[in-house]
């Protein structure tokens, strides 16, 4: 066996070499001219938007199921909102973190597809120097001169067609996010100019070391290539047959944008990953994957349970399988059926009335939804406590009128003009819970039972 260091160099070596392997670019991804590079840059650029696009959506649908969550945790019934604690605060985490995610993404995205789209029309300015061509020729009339008539050609640097041809070929292996990172740089595709001279002196000789004579002509061409072209060293007897390289020079319009673009797209590959925020919340394993859930399914699920650790497995997943079904197999049935049937008052025609939540299309319905339920809970709770105070100052009377003389103390006073036993300063305290100047033991209930509703409203 080889010694540890050996063992530990083999390692880094091999997994140097996987790293390596995994990044070597796919030769079935490149592209050698500028139709096919502006098609191919173009189908990875819509895989990106593509992708964004739907990751957005399924974001506000999202959204929109969280704070129906929620609606139905307050509006529903005593067993649905023991269930949906643990899916609302799972369902709030997961959409803030995706919202911010988004958040974030939006600059590289948009500086991608801003900077795929400037490279995608350099490759159309390339096709259509690649198709430059024609020629300006001049011919000599009977006595040797040039011919003050046009041109006999002068269509240099004309080009037949620009556009490029949609059609893929058979062949062609469209990208997919699977394989992105396997794509090649954009090619760089750096054009030369091919500037030729041919040139006949009369007819059938060239001009080497000889005068053009009649019928003589000098024809000029220019076109432009990938291949850098071999440039002519002098004229030769062949002028006359021979189109001559005389000129040619380099033309990068593409510069460093091809490996530029790829690190963008990598950077929203690896540093952007939306992938998380396409899952729907609607979904237990969305929910239950949230580093909390199994903490809030034992506090609001498992009797008894305190403190800030889970419940043991045993007690966790009878809980899970009673609320959601045996390993939440029954979260759709269970929980999102019956938050879309909880009934919840909402405005119809100038009237208020009760409708279910899956009529809820825009979170701005829900939040008027849950303003109206608060309003309802706000106005039993204040019932509720006129109740309580109405039963606490009859008992009171009850207990102080049955007194007399000395056995009126306690909460009790004695009134000299009725000569009645009463409930001590029973007036002055109805009238410091009338201007709020005393906080009583029945208003601290009021207080603190709709704190908690409130604060729900305000958190979301």
């Amino acid at each position: 066996m080889a010694p540890p260091q050996l063992q530990g160099l083999i390692i880094l070596m091999a997994l140097a070499t996987l790293k390596a392997t995994a990044e070597v670019p796919d030769p079935a991804t490149a592209c050698s001219e500028a139709c096919g590079c502006k098609r191919r840059l173009t189908d990875r650029l819509n895989l990106y938007a593509t992708d964004f696009k739907e990751t957005v959506a399924q974001h506000k649908t999202n959204d929109l199921a969280a704070a129906k969550y929620t609606l139905a945790a307050l509006a529903g019934h005593p067993g649905l909102r023991k269930a949906l604690i643990p899916v609302v605060a799972a369902a709030k985490e997961l959409t803030e973190a995706c919202k911010s995610a988004i958040a974030a993404a939006v600059p590289a995205e948009v500086d991608a597809q801003y900077f795929g789209g400037q490279i995608t029309g350099i490759y159309v300015g390339l096709n259509a120097i690649s198709k430059i061509q024609g020629s300006f020729k001049t011919a000599t009339h009977g006595s040797g001169h040039v011919s003050n008539d046009a041109p006999t050609t002068a269509d240099l640097g004309g080009a037949k067609k620009l556009d490029c041809d949609d059609d893929k070929h058979p062949d062609y292996k469209p990208p997919t996010l699977a394989t992105e990172a396997k794509e090649a740089d954009p090619a760089k595709l750096q054009m030369h100019s091919k500037l030729t001279a041919k040139c006949v002196s009369t007819l059938g000789a060239g001009c080497n070391s000889a005068a053009i004579g009649a019928n003589g002509y000098v024809e000029v061409k220019l076109s432009y290539s990938t291949t850098p072209p071999s440039k002519s060293g002098t004229w030769t007897t062949a002028s006359h047959t021979t189109d001559h390289v005389v000129g040619t020079a380099a033309l990068d319009l593409m510069g460093t944008n091809g490996s530029d673009i790829n690190t963008k797209l990598k950077n929203l590959r690896e540093n952007h990953n939306l992938g998380k925020c396409k899952q729907d919340i609607k979904s237990y394993a969305t929910v239950s994957k949230v580093p909390n859930w199994k903490l809030y399914v034992s506090k609001a699920l498992v009797p008894g349970h305190t403190g800030e650790k889970s419940a043991d497995p045993p007690q966790l997943n009878k809980a899970i399988a009673e609320a959601y079904g045996e390993g939440g197999a029954d979260f759709s049935a269970n929980i999102w059926t019956k938050v879309e049937e909880t009934l919840v008052p909402v405005k119809e025609s100038d009237q208020e009335t009760l409708k279910p939540i899956s009529t809820l299309s825009t979170k701005a319905h829900v939040y008027e939804a849950l303003a109206r339920v608060l309003l309802k809970k706000q106005k039993n709770e204040q019932e509720d406590q006129q109740k309580v105070s109405k039963k606490v100052d009859t008992t009171k009377d009850k207990e102080c009128n049955g007194k007399k003389g000395d056995e009126c103390t306690g909460e009790c006073e004695w009134d000299k003009e009725k000569e009645t036993c009463k409930p001590k300063n029973k007036g002055e305290e109805e009238n410091k819970d009338k201007t709020g100047t005393t906080n009583t033991k029945e208003s601290n209930y009021f207080v603190i039972k709709k704190s908690p509703l409130w604060l729900a409203f305000l958190l979301l």
